[in-house]
């Protein structure tokens, strides 16, 4: 069949537009007659598929007391794979079952910190409170 993404749907002289305006069944690309359907099926073509894999990485440094430090790395299509789009499939056009850009986009790396000041002791109703850690809601780095 020999894809490529300039020949999308293949080099066989099957797969080329019909030469006269109408499709006599002997191309596999065609304007259908008037007042009718075409005989395609759908389904019966495919465009290439999309793969994206996003990260995030991130850590808490406790530095004094109840004061933290929050490192975050994010990362956007972290494989850096391509994902090519799908093929023109307007009939008649110069540029017919070429594939003439991309849907990813290119690795991204984002690096962001957050320091947290705590106060050691919060008053509250008379009641002298010192915060625990870990019964804290856990920071997201979206969250900055």
């Amino acid at each position: 069949m020999n894809q490529s993404t300039d020949h999308w749907f293949g080099t066989d002289p099957s797969t080329a537009l019909c030469s006269s305006s109408v499709d006599n069944g002997t191309c596999a690309y065609g304007v259908p007659a008037q007042f009718t359907y075409g005989s395609a099926a759908l389904g019966t073509e495919r465009a290439p598929g999309y793969n994206q894999m996003d990260a995030s990485v991130f850590k808490d440094f406790h530095t004094f007391r109840e004061q933290s430090l929050n490192v975050c790395v994010d990362a956007a299509n972290v494989l850096n794979m391509i994902s090519i789009s799908n093929p023109n499939n307007t009939l008649g056009a110069s540029n017919f079952g070429q594939i003439t850009s991309m849907r990813s986009v290119p690795r991204q790396l984002q690096l962001s910190a957050k320091y947290i000041f705590k106060s050691s002791q919060v008053q509250k109703s008379g009641i002298l409170k010192v915060p625990d850690f870990f019964a804290a809601k856990p920071i997201r780095c979206r969250d900055f």
